[in-house]
């Protein structure tokens, strides 16, 4: 009779601890925006992001508006707003050029050239969602590199969030 009631006690606690590593739902958080690719096209420079919903809803008709500086300057002189439409758990790429600000270009004429090894970069922006109307910011900052052999392209490594440490971490400030 132990044997049996230490058997079931035990069905009853892995059963238990089976449902707690169920599938949280996640709603109503920002998505991750990455930029994947920087390059110029004659005389605009092109910024390709990629945007991944992490939460299970969809978000239909969504609008993306954005700032990206270097080293502090505006590379855009104004807001952009993008508009895709992301399922649950769904990525899209999403492509915008325009002429960037001429201190944005000496700047990276500067890393072409190898006077300077990289950048600092910020790209802050909000999405808002056509479905919930409700604005979700992200953030992400950290260096730019030229592309050895390829005149023009720029690859970037990057933090996302809005944490002290990751801020830290992609600025190189020394956190507390």
């Amino acid at each position: 009779m132990k044997n049996k009631l230490q058997k079931i006690s035990l069905c009853i606690l892995l059963a238990f601890l089976l449902q707690a590593c169920g599938e949280r739902k996640i709603n109503n958080q920002p998505p991750q925006i990455f930029i994947a690719d920087l390059q110029f096209q004659g005389e605009q420079l092109q910024i390709q992001l990629q945007v991944r919903n992490i939460n299970f809803d969809s978000m239909p008709d969504s609008q993306i508006t954005f700032d990206f500086k270097l080293e502090g300057n505006d590379v855009f002189r104004v807001k952009q707003q993008l508009s895709l439409s992301l399922d649950g758990r769904g990525t899209e790429q999403i492509s915008w050029k325009s002429t960037p600000n001429p201190g944005a270009v000496k700047l990276l004429q500067s890393l072409s050239n190898a006077n300077v090894n990289n950048l600092n970069y910020q790209l802050n922006g909000e999405l808002k969602s056509g479905s919930k109307n409700k604005g979700l910011d992200f953030k992400q900052a950290g260096k730019v590199f030229a592309v050895p052999g390829k005149p023009g392209h720029y690859r970037l490594a990057g933090i996302s969030g809005n944490t002290r440490l990751n801020h830290d971490r992609a600025t190189g400030n020394q956190g507390h």
